[in-house]
């Protein structure tokens, strides 16, 4: 019952997810999520401003303000980075272990050059919110934030302990994370954890419920920095070698490149009963691949679609590179950093060799 109801009032939260009609934001409940979601938003916490702390102590005061006791609301400074952890009480009538509500307060970068509109700012237009971490993961910060909000006031009384854990890094160094997984054993001994992160809803265009997953697993994250030297020179003088265009093919291979099709039970459930239900030709190629995951055409479908390539295969991609020192100067290194999502149950070491395969420069460095 305590479950049924929690997702209950976090699925009312996610209309808030889009810049819908007025009429939409006319509850207190909605008003407040909103005005939670703008306001952490609007503070950049990248991992070099250090305003994950001062987002974590708001936070912490909204929530003494609705009734939780001051000593079970925690805001924790870790290096450059903060933490809230929150316990809102139970009652113990279950007898079982608290339930942990997952979260991170910080963005990746955002260069405002790049950005058409602004990125530590809320603009809208009649579809979506926009600014850096409206998604990942300040929307899930907010809701779960709001919900808790909204249920002390209503006097709700759980059966046994919620606690929010919102860390402070997860997009860089995880220093936060690991404090919290390693130094604080009342979270690790919570029964299970439902992560804002991963999971979320779908809708149609014209506003219809697909599904609300929740996450059952992650794939593992690493990244490498792969680099080629070279001797180097003069750029009067070039050599028919070069660490930029050796680089540059390694580049183009793991462009090429499709890690297997893998798939699990669950994946495949997933699949089918999404598919079932978005119709048209994306969801005929969920279904076709749920029943049959060789299905070539049907994988390759998937591929194309940012939000499932990642749940049929690993995935790697070049995101930064670095080489040369000098205009006139033949470079004498060229590093390209490339991030991989390794689906469940592969082996970062089994994913190095193939790019290593791939690359297909015994030369070429790869550090983890």
């Amino acid at each position: 019952m305590l479950q049924n109801r929690w997702m209950a009032l976090l699925l009312l939260t996610v209309t808030v997810g889009t810049a819908a009609q007025p009429d939409l934001i006319e509850s207190e409940h909605a008003q407040k999520t909103l005005e939670i979601y703008r306001t952490i938003v609007e503070v950049d916490t990248s991992k070099t401003k250090g305003n994950t702390l001062r987002v974590a102590k708001y936070l912490g005061d909204e929530l003494v303000a609705a009734g939780f006791a001051s000593e079970d609301v925690r805001v924790i400074p870790k290096d450059d980075f903060g933490v809230l952890i929150a316990t809102y009480r139970g009652d113990g009538s279950s007898g079982k272990k608290p339930i942990l509500l997952l979260g991170h307060l910080d963005v990746v970068e955002a260069l405002q050059e790049d950005w058409v509109r602004p990125p530590f700012e809320l603009t809208q237009d009649d579809v979506n919110f926009y600014a850096r971490g409206t998604i990942d993961n300040k929307f899930g910060v907010a809701q779960l934030t709001s919900t808790m909000i909204r249920l002390k006031k209503e006097g709700f009384v759980p059966d046994r302990d919620l606690i929010l854990a919102f860390s402070g890094d997860e997009e860089s160094g995880m220093i936060t994370t690991r404090m919290m997984a390693y130094e604080m054993p009342e979270l690790v001994e919570a029964e299970y954890a439902l992560n804002s992160d991963s999971g979320g809803g779908s809708l149609t265009a014209d506003g219809r419920a697909i599904d609300y997953s929740l996450q059952a697993a992650e794939k593992t994250f690493a990244t490498w920095e792969i680099t080629v030297r070279n001797p180097g020179g003069h750029s009067s003088r070039p050599r028919d070698d070069n660490a930029i265009y050796e680089l540059a093919s390694g580049i183009k291979a793991i462009e090429a490149h499709r890690f297997p099709v893998m798939w699990s039970e669950m994946t495949l459930s997933y699949f089918q009963q999404v598919g079932d239900k978005l119709g048209g030709e994306l969801g005929d190629a969920m279904v076709r691949f749920a029943y049959d995951p060789e299905d070539e055409e049907a994988a390759a479908r998937l591929r194309t679609e940012p939000s499932y390539v990642g749940t049929t295969r690993t995935t790697c991609v070049v995101t930064m590179l670095e080489a040369g020192h000098a205009e006139n100067a033949l470079p004498q290194s060229a590093t390209a950093t490339v991030n991989c999502r390794i689906f469940p149950g592969v082996s970062v070491a089994d994913i190095e060799a193939e790019l290593r395969s791939v690359v297909g420069n015994p030369e070429a460095e790869f550090v983890l």
